[in-house]
């Protein structure tokens, strides 16, 4: 097993990225509007855009292809955007693709310096909180008040919140009690194969 952060940088500096994340963004749509055939509606799937993708067109282009391709609506293929991406041609190109109507959400939030500079400087429409920073914040009840600040900021922003990386029940009631109620994380499930996640969801929704 290779894990993302081992690989990633590797096919980021060598170019790879692009064509690794087209045939995810294409897999992705194809398994919405299999869901929407089957029934399953209103199902959204988020996907990774890697900072190379935000420096020129080619990724609205493409995007655009997958979505008349797969006949999907826009807002049910939501891109994730790394907290880390800090330049003002990257928000400008962000910029574009919500005024497009695609919903963004920023990735890793809380894992570096820059959150609250690329918050004023990109129109997100969901943060999701690191799961370092949940960690980090959980041990204190210091770190538990910047946790509820953290969710007042965003209600008061109208962003959606997050919380990646969430493994144990205690940390699930601790967000719930500051008002942070979308989790994700092995609490709930471990990844899983496509298949076994549309029989998840068929058993959920049937």
């Amino acid at each position: 097993m290779i894990y993302p952060n081992e690989f990633i940088p590797v096919i980021e500096e060598n170019g790879f990225i692009r064509q690794v994340d087209y045939y995810i963004w294409e897999e992705a749509a194809n398994f919405i509007r299999k869901c929407e055939d089957t029934g399953i509606t209103d199902c959204p799937i988020s996907v990774n855009v890697s900072r190379i993708h935000l420096q020129d067109n080619e990724c609205q282009k493409v995007l655009e292809h997958i979505l008349e391709k797969t006949r999907i609506k826009r807002s049910l293929l939501e891109l994730e955007i790394t907290e880390t991406v800090n330049d003002q041609q990257i928000s400008q190109k962000a910029l574009e693709l919500k005024e497009e109507g695609f919903k963004l959400l920023m990735d890793d939030f809380g894992s570096g310096y820059s959150s609250l500079n690329i918050l004023l400087e990109t129109p997100f429409d969901v943060l999701k909180l690191d799961k370092k920073f949940i960690e980090n914040m959980m041990v204190s009840e210091r770190g538990k008040l910047i946790l509820e600040q953290v969710v007042t900021m965003a209600e008061k922003l109208g962003l959606g919140l997050l919380a990646e990386g969430v493994e144990t029940k205690e940390q699930v009631e601790v967000l719930k009690n500051i008002g942070c109620d979308h989790v994700q994380g092995y609490y709930y499930a471990k990844p899983m194969p496509a298949d076994d996640f549309f029989q998840m969801l068929l058993k959920d929704r049937g």
